[in-house]
């Protein structure tokens, strides 16, 4: 079985002019089938191009904050990340999933997400 690469047509998509978007496949593994494992699943990834201004408006002294450093990788950031930025990152991702879940299956009570819950790649970002 073969895994889907949606990542290659990121690129295709970014250089159409698109800022932000969402891409849906499913994605084919050689897993052993048990409960925590299938060979065959839908993968959603969602990319967002963010200017420092952007990300940073609205901030407190957000014009001192920066996007990028050169520093090490840990479970909270990429080696090129600032922390901030990367937080920042991951609150608006996490409020566009909230509001997407809540347009598809509506405003109901409970629905919540939990970190340990959801796994992630470390969030991309690139300088443009």
């Amino acid at each position: 079985m073969l895994r889907v690469h949606k990542s290659a047509h990121l690129w295709d998509l970014l250089r159409a002019g698109l800022k932000a978007f969402l891409v849906v496949g499913d994605v084919y593994r050689r897993d052993q089938i048990d409960a925590q494992h299938y060979p065959e699943f839908h993968q959603l990834e969602a990319v967002r191009l963010f200017s420092r201004h952007q990300l940073f408006a609205g901030i407190k002294d957000g014009e001192n904050l920066q996007l990028f450093e050169q520093s090490s990788r840990s479970a909270h950031k990429q080696e090129t990340h600032t922390l901030e930025a990367t937080k920042l990152v991951e609150f608006d991702l996490n409020q566009t999933f909230s509001r997407l879940m809540t347009h598809l299956f509506g405003d109901e009570e409970g629905t919540r997400t939990q970190s340990n819950e959801v796994p992630r790649d470390h969030i991309a970002a690139r300088e443009y």
